[in-house]
């Protein structure tokens, strides 16, 4: 569980790489999941709800995949993808609406 906190829940940064996988990420102040500057992560099956601007977000070159994540009632987007991001997204549901209603 990643919640409340004042950024993001989980940041994948600088290359890294790895696997985050039904974490719950809710109510933190920008992103359920980051993944910026050449960072390559898998993203499975997590719920990102609530969060201030998205559930989960590729900056600067960041890619990997994102496959069956549920992003709901976050304050901007469920999955932002900036221009230079090249991630692979596989069947993820984004929605405005919380999971919970």
């Amino acid at each position: 569980i990643c919640r409340d906190n004042r950024d993001s829940g989980i940041v994948y940064a600088d290359g890294a790489e790895g696997t985050a996988r039904q974490n719950y990420c809710r109510g933190n102040g920008l992103y359920g999941i980051q993944v910026s500057d050449l960072a390559q992560p898998v993203l499975m099956e997590n719920l990102c709800e609530d969060n201030g601007r998205a559930g989960i977000a590729y900056h600067r070159l960041g890619g990997g995949v994102a496959s069956h994540n549920i992003c709901t009632g976050n304050g901007e987007a469920g999955i932002l993808v900036a221009p230079s991001a090249t991630p692979a997204l596989i069947d993820n549901l984004c929605s405005d609406r919380p999971a919970s209603a």
